[in-house]
């Protein structure tokens, strides 16, 4: 086996014999021996002896300098430094304490100079796409370091502080085997278990996959016992260590590693050790602030060390999630590998859920979970999803969705119609509009898709959940033998249907104080009877028995969608309905094409917010609700609210609900006088639409806030002075008139009063996921070219700042982590936010809230994101948040962009306030799940929500 140090060795005394033969022979001549063969005896005698010496010492001064390790400081002088791997000291110049004395690799000599080392780092993976001085900062930044050979120099389980540079020497890559994965601690001692079988699954190193063949590793194996005997009694023992596991590969020279460990922040997975039969190792640690900032700084160099990072295994658990969904044997079979499917979720741990693999019952996740599920999820065994409605029930089934539309007896909470053979029985789901209804038989739920990607993902993803965190309370309850916890669950329930026969309604205050001494016999935490309790109120003994019996006995049937081919599409009706409504708006026939000079804007928020700004509701009565607002709690006092009307706003839900009922009538003439409709029908998209008529409204009603900005945007613009304020605010009637002398639909001179005659808003209900192109289609093929401009707002995750601030997104990333497609290339498109900036939405929040602009990436779920995933956006595409619709929004519009369907002037507008913090920047990894599971107080989420709204509509209100 070729050995570095023999051949130094042998170098040295070669050149130690050459040295004996160019002496003068007056040093061999003082004892002149008489004999020919005396004379080769002892020719070698002092001289020779006098070389071998210094040869000796040579060779033992070399080895100190290649088994003595230091790290190089900025504070380490000049003396310390080896002559060898720095400027001779005649040179009389004073080098970086902390530059790289690197060798260039085609010499395999050791640089001399600042300019050698830029030539190698422009010749290093990702380091070559720097610019110069950034490539100075780099070098300047760098810690040189020293290994013995066999030395660990990352072990698996460490975290990455910085990002590794091979200098000199090679360093082995070794991944543990399972006895060796049991503590995420590495042992000190040597293991003597016997090598094993090496594993399926490849090992990523310096961008290649490299493995040793059965010779390689002989040879290697061969290699680490003739070296044994001269390594240094420390290393021996890490030496012995490895060879127990499965070497991966060598990092060389001008290779990299420890890349993705700074993007992730994650834990080494691997075991990176100095090459034992280097002469020696010399790395270049740059540290991780200096990898961030470059990050951050350079896209070519983010980019590139993305493609690397990306390549490994970030994304395989929501790909591998999502391959089970959509596979083609469940098309075929209509059945999907629930199971299966369910092993796949726990991989991905997502942000969260938490506790998943804790025996702790994660009641914040479950409760996430349970909120966007069926409510009678613990009664169900099958559940059937379709696209479309089984031709047999559809007319019934549409008359109970319209009547969950309206929310007939939803107020209630439920419909207590007794279920038979032939009911059919709507059934809400709290936190989704997804229309869902219970059949006849006993246990099958029949669910309507919003669309068949991202709505059946996010249901299997909760269900998920479910079934994870019953399983847990069932075992813990089940564990609970004297009394058996059936027994006190059946007394409880016994005690409750005897009442319900009676005709005893008990007050709910008391009922839960009947429950909760009941949860305290049962082998619970007070954490978690505080979280199921909060969860399910008075029915919590109830839940908790049915998921006794249930349990998770689930089938999920996913219709194959022929019947969809014969129906009209949701989505399509849900806009065809809108072009009828407006048209009857305006007095015209509601089959007609839409007249030319029509003015359409989108606006897709919560719809109670746009409402709220320009009705006259809450001007009218102000001095009500402002009374209520000082009084209620949560809102705490009004001079700290940056805008006194938001907190109004705030509080007009538990005014009419609570104190003011006898206002409901008069809220609802406040929006007919201003010719707001609400349109009922959503034709079980779930999406409740507002038809606003912007000519018709009364601007000296509206929000106090717009009225300010639009008399300073229409005086600056010299459109009128504030005498013909007045005049302008007042609403005109539509005029009945041809528009075949139209030119230009609405990007004219101003109409009447400079307002624009036909002007109406269609604030839609926030999409859902891939709901939203399907949406957006539809509407921009019956309206077209009459959409002025498309506004998108929001909640997101926040990847930076805290709960309660806005996002800008300059660009919108559509992530393909879920797709099992062999593009897996992010899709990035502009979001050009006209006539919107971020100076703007700082003076309308106000100081509390920050405004941060970036890129935001759509992700497929909120249960398929993780934290390894999310750094990856954050740091490798400078993502600010996270949310579900926006790239599908930005594709549809720069598809018919492209195709000449949408205007040449379309304005678009993506604007959203932080909802959670799923990285959990500020908060210990138990309250990561906390922080999305919570909603956001009244004071973290209205100011930045009016404000976007107010800054949308005062690009709305007003022609331009």
């Amino acid at each position: 086996m070729f050995d570095p140090r023999q051949t130094l060795n042998e170098d040295l005394l070669e050149e130690a014999m050459e040295s004996a033969d160019m002496s003068p022979s007056m040093e061999y001549g003082d004892n002149m021996p008489g004999s020919t063969s005396e004379v080769a005896a002892a020719k070698p005698g002092k001289g020779v002896a006098r070389v071998i010496e210094e040869v000796m010492r040579s060779i033992q001064e070399r080895a100190k300098s290649v088994t003595h390790k230091k790290f190089w400081h900025d504070e380490e002088s000049f003396e310390t430094c080896s002559s060898r791997m720095n400027h001779h000291a005649e040179d009389g110049k004073q080098m970086y304490r902390n530059m790289l004395p690197d060798p260039v690799i085609a010499k395999g000599v050791p640089t001399n100079d600042e300019e050698e080392m830029f030539a190698f780092l422009q010749n290093t993976e990702h380091f070559s796409l720097l610019r110069n001085d950034e490539m100075r900062q780099v070098v300047q930044a760098s810690l040189r370091r020293e290994y013995l050979p066999g030395e660990v120099v990352l072990p698996e389980g460490g975290h990455a502080p910085h990002m590794y540079i091979v200098v000199a020497g090679e360093v082995e890559v070794f991944a543990p085997n399972e006895s060796s994965t049991d503590s995420p601690q590495r042992s000190t001692h040597p293991h003597h278990s016997p090598l094993k079988k090496q594993k399926k699954w490849s090992c990523r190193v310096g961008g290649a996959y490299c493995y040793l063949d059965a010779a390689q590793r002989d040879d290697l194996r061969q290699s680490r016992v003739f070296l044994k005997e001269e390594l240094c009694p420390e290393v021996l023992p890490l030496v012995e260590e490895c060879e127990s596991m499965t070497h991966c590969g060598k990092v060389k020279p001008g290779m990299v590693f420890g890349l993705e460990l700074c993007v992730l922040k994650d834990t080494s997975p691997l075991r990176y050790v100095a090459g034992i039969t280097s002469e020696r190792t010399v790395l270049a640690l740059l540290p991780l602030p200096t990898v961030q900032q470059l990050l951050g700084k350079n896209p070519s160099f983010s980019q590139s060390v993305g493609r690397q990072v990306g390549e490994g295994d970030i994304f395989i658990p929501v790909r591998e999630f999502c391959r089970y969904v959509f596979m083609p044997s469940a098309a075929m079979n209509e059945y999907l590998p629930l199971w299966t499917i369910l092993d796949r979720y726990t991989k991905i741990e997502n942000v969260i859920h938490t506790k998943l693999k804790s025996n702790t019952i994660d009641t914040a996740a479950w409760s996430y979970a349970l909120n966007r599920l069926p409510e009678n999820v613990t009664t169900t065994f099958c559940f059937n999803l379709v696209l479309a409605l089984p031709p047999f029930v559809a007319t019934r089934m549409r008359e109970e969705a319209k009547k969950a539309d309206v929310r007939h007896f939803l107020k209630v909470g439920k419909n207590k119609s007794t279920i038979n053979r032939t009911a059919i029985t709507y059934i809400h789901t709290k936190e989704r509009r997804r229309c869902t209804w219970h059949l006849g038989m006993e246990g099958k739920t029949l669910v309507l898709l919003r669309d068949g990607y991202t709505d059946l993902l996010d249901f299997l993803s909760m269900l998920c959940v479910h079934i994870i965190e019953s399983n847990k309370l069932r075992g813990r309850v089940q564990g609970l033998v004297h009394p058996p916890a059936i027994d006190i669950l059946d007394e409880y329930l016994n005690d409750r249907e005897a009442d319900e026969s009676a005709g005893v309604v008990r007050e709910k205050e008391f009922e839960l104080e009947r429950v909760q001494e009941v949860l305290k016999n049962l082998p619970l935490t007070k954490e978690e009877q505080k979280g199921l309790l909060d969860l399910w109120q008075t029915d919590c003994l109830i839940k908790i028995y049915e998921v006794m019996m249930h349990r998770e006995e689930f089938n999920v049937r996913v219709d194959p969608g022929v019947s969809r081919k014969f129906q009209t599409n949701p989505f399509v009706e849900w806009a065809l309905n809108l072009r009828a409504c407006i048209m009857q708006k305006m007095g015209l026939n509601t089959h007609w094409l839409p007249p030319d000079d029509l003015c359409i804007d989108i606006v897709s928020s919560n719809t109670h917010c746009i409402k709220n700004l320009l009705s006259s509701f809450h001007r009218k009565h102000r001095q009500a609700i402002e009374e209520y607002a000082r009084r209620d709690k949560r809102l705490g006092s009004l001079d700290t609210w940056h805008v006194e009307e938001d907190a109004f706003y705030a509080s007009t839900t538990g005014l009419l609900s609570t104190e003011r009922t006898d206002l409901m009538d008069d809220y609802a003439k406040a929006l007919e006088e201003s010719g707001i409709i609400v349109l009922v029908d959503t034709a079980m998209t779930g999406l409740q639409v507002d038809i606003i008529p912007v000519h018709a409204l009364n601007f000296e009603t509206i929000d106090t806030v717009l009225q300010e900005s639009l008399r300073r945007i229409s005086g600056r613009q010299g459109w009128l002075d504030s005498k013909s304020w007045l005049q302008m605010c007042q609403p005109r009637p539509l005029t009945k008139k041809s528009t075949d002398d139209v030119s230009s639909p609405f990007l004219g001179s101003p109409k009447h009063n400079f307002r624009l005659d036909r002007h109406f808003i269609i604030n839609m209900d926030f999409a859902f996921g891939a709901q939203a192109e399907g949406i957006c289609r539809a509407i921009f093929s019956v309206f077209g070219h009459r959409i002025r401009s498309v506004n998108v707002m929001g909640k997101a995750g926040g990847l930076v700042g805290k709960r309660g601030d806005i996002q800008l997104p300059k660009e919108v990333l559509m992530s393909k982590s879920s797709l099992i497609v062999e593009d897996s290339q992010d899709e990035l498109r502009r979001c050009r936010n006209q006539g919107l900036t971020a100076e703007r939405l700082r003076e309308l929040a106000g100081p509390n809230v920050s405004v941060h602009e970036g890129r935001i990436v759509t992700i497929a779920g909120t249960m398929l994101q993780n934290v390894r995933m999310l750094e990856f956006y954050k740091r490798i595409w400078g993502c600010v948040g996270a949310e579900m619709e926006a790239s599908f929004f930005a594709r549809v519009i720069e598809d018919f962009f492209r195709q000449g369907i949408a205007n040449r002037e379309l304005e678009t507008r993506f604007v959203y306030y932080t909802s959670d913090l799923p990285l959990g920047s500020h908060a210990s990894k138990r309250n990561v799940g906390t922080s999305l599971s919570v909603p956001l107080t009244v004071k973290e989420g209205v100011p930045s929500l009016y404000a976007i709204a107010r800054g949308i509509l005062e690009n709305i209100l007003l022609p331009r």
